[in-house]
């Protein structure tokens, strides 16, 4: 069963997703996985893998997705 899984996983791109979160954090971005946000053109929720947040040291700058 174990195997299976791990075979499902691998072909979905979540170990992907892990490790581009993993190395956003890294690099001290702030991460959130799973997210679900109204998609404009559908009108429905749909799920985005990754979302990133980063801040200067000033607090006055932020990179932040289209909303």
């Amino acid at each position: 069963m174990k195997e299976k899984i791990l075979k499902w996983l691998n072909k979905q791109g979540y170990p992907l997703e892990m490790e581009v979160a993993s190395k956003f954090l890294d690099n001290d971005f702030g991460v959130e996985q799973s997210k679900l946000y109204n998609d404009p053109e559908t009108g429905t929720l749909r799920e985005i893998d990754i979302v990133t947040l980063k801040t200067d040291w000033s607090g006055f700058f932020s990179i932040l997705p289209n909303s």
